[in-house]
């Protein structure tokens, strides 16, 4: 029996890992509030049974901890890639007994193709023309800024108009209509290659979106793999089960028939993109309205038993952190592979993936580091990485204060290399132009050979709070995290500047050794993990790592027009109507 939704469900029961709520609930903005406080308890999937507008229960949170993760995808996502990689890295066989072994593994990966079915559980209830209607599904909004309701976990499947190559990823749509919906193709994705492909050729690129189905799918919609690369085999040998695939009603695609919802239709290049957004993202801002694609849905399909699944992006920690990790640890042995110096890689939880990663590596030679950040800068969507920070083989990338201390040694003028005008996510709201800002790589390594030796800093103690809001009385807070680390808040005025309350606190006496990190007076300084995700969403490197000799400072607050900045987005909360909702209805929900 294929592995499904419904299978996943009852073992995440079993396990004590699923709660189902039986009181009926609005999928406008109160799903999602008991959601967020629920995921950032470390708490348990959700099955909202009674959701109001749909027949169809609602899924949430079921990727919600590293646990589940490791349930969905059946086993660890460490050994899926240290499996995978066993067989790319494998030297050419010197016997025929080696050469069995070879065709053994090679097996273990080939043998898991998908299938092709004419039945599928996803085409128990066929709907065409005047009778699709994308509104009856339980389609959460989950921010009070968004835009409209977001499907967030699809799996979008195209093929390359020119070579026929499959591709699936998962991609936001924002419900316009009954039978139209965005679709959120950003310009570094698969997707929008094959739209662009189609747009050349003057043809409409058939798509399908399948929910729910087997969780090693969806996971597979989101995993960064290479070009040509078929997710759907992937998936395959995740699960070591033949994915079933079933022919659409009304487009030439294939999609899984186990799945939950199938959306068939067509984007038409030809026609002008619609405005989509704002969105509540996973950076933890609105992404602000763009101009994308338009999704027209020809038929819906589903198991008459089908289960919505969903998620909510947000400030972290969210459910879309778990899968992340998993992507981190799965994908660690292929970055090996890519950069073999690299031992070991972060990206937190707070950086949203794209705006931070620590990276250790074994290093043999002068400018070691500096060739390993340009070989992870140029490795997949790792070069979209917006902070890159190496250290020592012996140095704990996982251990915040292994880090802090190995940043004990930075010397900025020799250690800080910013890099202009390179690409970055269409998400990342700080960078100046839209896809484009700078990087920033932080060689906290040894030296080694011919690099120059480090000039010692003295760090020590920063001056007292009065002392330093004499000189700058717009400070609110001040905080020394380490010898050389400390944050600071301040009120920043319509004319007020970062650079400009720095300046005042080095005039007061801060250590030239410190570095300091300024925040705006909303950012709690004692909370490091707010401080980490405030300071790597808000940074553009180019323009706000301030240098003055061996002082340093960063910018982490909120930027204006004149700041050098595009319009800024707002961050994400919940509004205080829908709080005060949830908070008296929570006895009725039973967690």
């Amino acid at each position: 029996m294929p592995y499904d939704l419904h299978a996943f469900v009852r073992d995440l029961e079993s396990r004590g890992e699923l709660r189902r709520v039986k009181a009926e609930v609005d999928p406008e903005l109160e799903i999602a509030e008991v959601y967020d406080r629920v995921v950032k308890k470390g708490g348990p999937a959700l099955l909202f049974e009674n959701v109001r507008g749909s027949s169809m229960p609602v899924l949430i949170n079921a990727f919600g901890t590293d646990a589940r993760m490791a349930l969905a995808l059946g086993r660890e996502p460490a050994q899926i890639g240290k499996d995978l990689m066993a067989l790319v890295k494998t030297r050419p066989p010197r016997s025929f007994r080696e050469m069995l072994a070879l065709a053994r593994k090679a097996r273990d990966v080939l043998s898991f193709p998908p299938k092709k079915v004419r039945r599928a559980r996803c085409q128990e209830v066929v709907l065409t023309g005047e009778e699709v209607d994308i509104t009856k599904l339980p389609v959460l909004k989950c921010w009070p800024l968004d835009a409209g309701r977001f499907i967030t976990l699809p799996q979008v499947y195209t093929r390359d108009p020119e070579t026929g190559e499959r591709n699936m990823g998962m991609y936001r749509m924002q419900v316009f209509g009954p039978r139209e919906t965005g679709m959120h193709w950003q310009t570094h994705k698969h997707g929008t290659e094959h739209y662009r492909k189609a747009k050349a050729m003057g043809v409409k690129l058939p798509v399908a979106v399948a929910l729910g189905g087997d969780p090693a799918l969806t996971y597979g919609a989101t995993a960064p793999l290479p070009p040509g690369f078929d997710e759907v085999m992937f998936c395959g040998y995740v699960r070591r089960e033949r994915v079933r695939m079933v022919k659409c009603r009304t487009v030439d695609l294939e999609v899984p028939a186990d799945a939950d919802i199938i959306l068939e239709g067509y984007v038409d290049p030809a026609e002008p993109l619609r405005t989509e957004g704002p969105f509540g993202d996973h950076t933890g801002y609105y992404s602000l309205a763009d101009r994308f694609p338009v999704f027209h849905v020809t038929a819906i399909t589903h198991r008459r038993d089908a289960i919505y699944p969903t998620t909510v992006v947000g400030i972290p920690p969210q459910e879309d952190g778990p899968m992340g990790k998993a992507t981190e640890r799965l994908f660690l042995e292929l970055m090996r592979f890519q950069v073999p110096e690299l031992v070991d890689m972060d990206m937190p939880l707070e950086g949203a993936f794209h705006n931070l990663m620590i990276a250790s590596i074994r290093k043999r030679y002068p400018g070691h580091a500096r060739k390993a950040m340009m070989s992870l800068w140029g490795a997949g969507l790792v070069s979209l990485e917006k902070a890159l920070v190496i250290v020592d083989e012996g140095v704990d990338v996982h251990s915040a204060d292994a880090v802090l201390a190995a940043l004990a040694r930075l010397d900025p003028p020799r250690d800080l290399l910013v890099i202009d005008q390179l690409p970055t996510d269409t998400l990342d709201h700080a960078a100046p132009r839209p896809d484009l800002g700078s990087h920033v790589g932080i060689d906290l390594t040894t030296p080694l050979g011919a690099e120059p030796p480090r000039t010692p800093q003295s760090g020590g103690a920063i001056p007292p709070f009065d002392a330093l809001r004499a000189k700058a009385p717009s400070l609110v807070a001040a905080r020394q995290v380490a010898p050389r680390l400390a944050l600071v808040s301040f009120r920043k005025g319509p004319r007020d500047t970062a650079r400009a309350l720095l300046q005042a606190l080095w005039d007061a006496g801060v250590p030239e050794g410190v570095v300091l990190v300024a925040f705006d007076d909303d950012v709690d300084v004692r909370d490091g993990s707010s401080a980490l995700f405030h300071a790597t969403a808000n940074l553009d490197p180019a323009r706000d790592i301030i240098r003055d000799g061996a002082r340093v400072g960063i910018d982490a607050t909120v930027k204006r027009v004149d700041e050098g900045a595009r319009e800024w987005p707002p961050i994400i909360r919940m509004d205080d109507a829908t709080k005060a909702r949830v908070d008296k209805r929570w006895a009725e929900y039973g967690l």
